[in-house]
């Protein structure tokens, strides 16, 4: 699936892939959501998440990657 590298992203409250995901699988934590202007964290929901890609292609910080294979 995918991961967020914290260092990168920039929590802001529209985030493009959050708001264009399919499933609705990257979900704001903490503060109040898509209500403030930076939400604590996104957070990948894995059981939503079905590997599609566009969060990847979508986020302008790039912070949004393919988790290595075990």
């Amino acid at each position: 699936m995918v991961t967020i590298d914290y260092s990168i992203c920039d929590r802001m409250k529209g985030c493009p892939p959050a708001r264009r995901c399919p499933v609705q699988a990257i979900i704001p934590v903490g503060g109040e959501g898509f209500f403030r202007r930076k939400v604590e964290r996104w957070e990948i929901d894995e059981s939503k998440c079905t590997g599609c890609g566009i969060c990847i292609r979508l986020c302008p910080q790039n912070a949004i990657s393919k988790k290595p294979k075990k």
